[in-house]
């Protein structure tokens, strides 16, 4: 901040108005004030600061302060302090006005202070309050770093930590370290998620990915089966396409010997047509030119006969006129050579009304001045009632905000009943969890007992655990493998012995064994119910192999079973682990709470809700504060804005006054006396009726003047216009004879005997093109059903169509269609079961693997959260940009004291001095001498104006 102008009046012992110009002196970049004592140097100050921020040290609102500060001499006080501060030097100005109550001396009504900035050379009005922020400095800070009151310069050398500590976090804007609600934030966030993809997981369930395999040996076999099939499909597709394209062939055939039946009945017609086309196209190009010329020419002759005796009739009507208008030109012609004298006798009448409405102005114009005087009275009574009214609302918000709570012990108080009641969700959320899991694991364990009611159990002896089982299944299915390998020799046994009895049945004597090659057979071969045998055996083959698969599939189940239980076991063991660790930090949270006014969350809720209602208070009356303020600067603008309008009414009512004696000395040819009694609405009748007169002179004479010059030429034209249409008539008749002449000729040489019959076929009004295209298209057709019948003949030859054998085949191809929806049905729901579970096992890998990231930044942000808690993150930020202020303070102390003494900061952020006239050893910096006290004060307060400067981007500061 760099002062620029400083104007007092009424303060202390300034009585009249002085100013004081700061850039002279702050040119230089050091000035002194000096005088006796009491002369008011100390004032100069005091009047910065109280225009500044309305406080000053010797006095407060207790102590009187308006009274006493201001002059016993004078009735009223001015403070307007103009400076510069910012990284542009921007100008502000900060005024404080008061006044003395002329009833009671004692009696000095509040000191408004107001507020004003400069923009492109115009001054305007900002709230007051912003000018700390302007300055960024509040008023204990702005004593210990800009003026710095006689006497308190050790202040801030010797200030308790937590003091010094607070000050240094509204100078350097540390409340931007204060993250421990941040981090509170953070992990609330962070448990929610966690909590979400917990309860996701659990929505997954136990997912099986054995199952994978299951579900794509589904698909091979049933891809398959639909390869197959349309292999099939597709012979028989191709079949019914040949036995279609025959039927389509006949159909084609019948449809083309149809149509050509019904062109052919058409030919005599379309030869008619063709004879009437030939004459009319002869009579339109030979007869139809010579007719239209004929018939034109005969029409113009009887339009120019018409005309002509039109014209001759016109003519003599116009001469009739113009020896009529002629007369009538001749008389009014002498009373429009005079008119001037009607329009200046008007305008005298005009002006006798104006004189008559200024007598009216006047009058009124007084009548205004005398309520305008009035209505500023009241609008000063109005400024008075305002502003008791904006002085009891500035009390009013001072004490709802001084009842304010503070937030942040409210907002710790929440975020840890909030983080309670996660706790007991998660808990609650974990039984829930337990108990449905442990119904799992019952559910899986009688299932596991269900297997012993079948057939296949009956020999089973033993505890029926899964190792004793796992054996049986085993034993019992090496024992069926055994059975069925000799079940396999006997059949093959058998048919060794059946096929031998069909070699003995067919052996004759003579002829060769195809065994031995004898002749001779003896001994044939007898084997007795090997037929019923070999069936006996392959039936037991078969049974044995059923109870194999039977085995198979229930070794498959108990595995599932059992891998099923093994994982719920696992999943309950996870639960109890969770709901331990849960538990484990609910304690711990729950020796955090120091809050005793707010044991439940509805005390804290009840706490917000009365911080939110004062605040909701408070804005309500900030809003009437600056509802009534805008109120009482309106008045004061509308004060002046009366002011200046009866001043106006003054100025108007003198040029009206003026305008009259003008008007009276341009009245020469009426006598004013003689209409004096009259009213305005005869003057002005009389007025217009003058005008009319000369109005209406003007408008005859020039229609009588135009309308005779206008029908003297009329009867000019009318004249050369009857004698060019004569001779045109004569040219007409003779065209008319020459064409007539020609038609004649036309007709002997044409087969046409008559002119009637010429304009009969000229009558018949033929679309010629319209015509030969439906004749080319008939022949066109002809031609094409003929080729067309002579093709499909060709390409059926031999051919015969049966329509039972296309029957049949699409009766076969409806019911394998059938079947193939059904198999790709049956694919379709195979694949999405299979999509679906690699989808949900990839879904749960995923959520699996944000889980652990998740829980990793717990505990990361449980770290972060002991390092910010208690605001010591801001302390250590503190004592970064003290030891930084301090080093910059020992610039100018090492230097002032001759290199003897330095400023060191202690881990408790306090000062030491370190003495190197001493050994440099260190010891209390109030064992400091009074002028050793004031250079390391005064080092200290410089350091502190120079970040004040850096911190506002100003680029200069003052210091006093």
């Amino acid at each position: 901040m760099i002062p620029i102008k400083l104007t007092i009046q009424g303060l202390y012992s300034y009585q009249e108005q002085q100013i004081i110009d700061f850039s002279k002196l702050t040119g230089a970049g050091l000035f002194g004030i000096f005088g006796a004592v009491g002369s008011g140097k100390s004032s100069v100050l005091e009047a910065i600061t109280f225009a500044l921020y309305g406080e000053i040290d010797r006095l407060n609102s207790r102590d009187g302060r308006g009274y006493n500060m201001m002059n016993l001499k004078s009735n009223d006080l001015l403070i307007d302090f103009e400076f510069e501060t910012g990284k542009n030097q921007t100008r502000y100005r900060a005024i404080v006005k008061g006044r003395r109550n002329s009833r009671k001396f004692e009696d000095i009504n509040k000191m408004e202070r107001s507020a004003l900035k400069k923009e492109e050379s115009v001054w305007i009005p900002i709230e007051v309050e912003s000018l700390k922020d302007v300055i960024g400095l509040s008023y204990s800070n702005f004593k210990r770093t800009i003026i710095i009151p006689q006497g308190q310069f050790q202040e801030f050398l010797q200030l308790g930590n937590t003091e010094r500590t607070r000050m240094m976090k509204e100078l350097f804007n540390l409340e931007k370290f204060e993250l421990d609600n941040k981090v509170s934030v953070l992990e609330s966030k962070n448990n929610a998620l966690i909590q979400n993809l917990q309860g996701q997981l659990q929505q997954l369930g136990i997912l099986d990915p054995e199952q994978v395999n299951i579900f794509k040996l589904k698909l091979e076999e049933l891809k398959n089966e639909i390869g197959q099939l349309n292999l099939k499909i597709s012979e028989n597709q191709k079949q019914e396409t040949e036995l279609k394209q025959i039927k389509d062939l006949f159909a084609r055939k019948n449809e083309t010997e149809k149509k050509l039946v019904q062109l052919s009945s058409e030919l005599n017609e379309i030869e008619l047509l063709e004879k009437k086309i030939t004459d009319f196209e002869y009579c339109l190009i030979h007869f139809k030119p010579v007719l239209d010329s004929v018939n034109s020419t005969s029409q113009k002759i009887l339009l120019l006969d018409k005309k002509i005796t039109e014209e001759i009739k016109n003519l003599k009507q116009a001469g009739e006129q113009i020896s009529v208008m002629e007369v009538q030109f001749s008389t009014i012609k002498p009373e429009y050579e005079n008119r001037e004298k009607l329009r200046q006798k008007a305008e005298e009448l005009d002006k006798l009304i104006r004189l008559a409405e200024l007598r009216q102005l006047i009058e009124a114009a007084g009548s205004r001045l005398k309520n305008g005087e009035a209505f500023i009275q009241k609008n000063i009574q109005n400024i008075e009632i305002l502003k008791q009214e904006k002085e009891a609302l500035d009390i009013s918000l001072k004490t709802k905000k001084e009842a304010q709570p503070d937030m942040k012990v409210l907002s710790d108080a929440r975020s840890w009943h909030e983080i309670q009641s996660g706790f007991f969700q998660q808990l609650a959320t974990i039984e829930t969890e337990s108990d449905k899991t442990k119904a799992e694991l019952a559910g899986t364990q009688n299932e596991f007992l269900k297997l012993f009611d079948s057939d296949y159990f009956t020999d089973f002896e033993g505890e029926k655990g899964f190792a004793e089982v796992t054996l049986f299944l085993k034993e019992k299915e090496d024992r069926l493998k055994q059975q069925i390998a000799e079940t396999e020799g006997e059949i093959q046994h058998f048919k060794v012995q059946q096929k031998l009895e069909s070699f003995a049945v067919g052996l004759q004597e003579g002829e060769a064994c195809p065994v031995c090659g004898s002749l001779h057979h003896p001994n044939l071969l007898k084997v007795a119910d090997v037929a019923e045998n070999l069936k006996v055996a392959e039936n037991k083959k078969q049974t044995l192999e059923r109870e194999v698969l039977v085995g198979e599939k229930i070794s498959r189940k108990l595995s599932e079973l059992n891998n099923l239980l093994l994982l719920t076991e696992k999943q309950l063991s996870g639960i109890y682990q969770r709901n331990a660790e849960v538990e484990n930090r609910k304690k711990t949270h729950e020796k955090l709470f120091q809050w005793e006014n707010f044991k439940t969350i509805d005390a804290v809720n009840e706490a917000f809700y009365l911080a939110e209602s004062l605040k909701k208070m408070v804005e309500q009356l900030e809003k009437q504060k600056i509802e009534t303020t805008e109120k009482y600067e309106k008045e004061i603008q509308n004060k002046e804005k009366y002011q200046r309008e009866i001043e106006k009414i003054r100025t108007e009512a003198g040029a009206l006054e003026t305008e009259k004696q003008v008007l009276v000395s341009q009245i020469h040819f009426v006598d004013p006396e003689a209409y004096s009694a009259r009213q305005k609405t005869e003057i002005e009748s009389e007025k217009n009726s003058l005008l009319r007169r000369y109005s209406e002179l003007e408008k005859q004479y020039n229609i009588l003047n135009d309308k005779l010059m206008e029908l003297r030429k009329s009867k000019d034209i009318l004249n050369g216009s009857i004698a060019a249409g004569q001779q045109q008539l004569t040219r007409e008749k003779s065209d008319l004879e020459n064409w007539q002449k020609k038609f004649e000729n036309e007709l002997v040489a044409s087969e046409f005997k008559t002119t009637e019959t010429v304009l009969q076929i000229l009558g018949l009004k033929l679309n010629i093109t319209a015509e030969k295209q439906k004749v080319a298209i008939f022949r066109q057709d002809l031609a094409l059903l003929q080729n067309q019948s002579e093709q499909l003949s060709k390409e059926i030859g031999e051919r015969k169509y049966d329509a039972e054998i296309l029957r049949q085949i699409q009766e076969h191809l409806t019911k394998d269609k059938i079947t193939l929806d059904q198999l790709n049905r049956d694919l379709g729901i195979t694949e999405k079961s299979l999509s679906d579970l690699q989808k949900s096992l990839e879904t749960q890998a995923q959520l699996q693997k944000e889980l652990e990231k998740l829980q990793l930044r717990a505990e990361n942000i449980k770290t972060m959260k002991s390092l910010f808690k208690a605001s010591g993150f801001v302390n250590y930020i503190s004592s970064v940009y003290l030891q930084n202020l301090c080093n910059a303070a020992n610039d100018r102390f090492f230097k002032l004291t001759r290199q003897k003494l330095s400023l060191e900061i202690t881990e408790d952020n306090n000062f030491q001095v370190r003495d190197f006239m001493n050994g440099g050893k260190v010891r209390n910096v109030k064992t400091l001498s009074g002028g050793q006290t004031f250079q390391a004060a005064l080092s200290l307060a410089l350091a502190l104006a120079d970040n004040i400067q850096k911190i506002t981007e100003s680029n200069q500061n003052f210091f006093f």
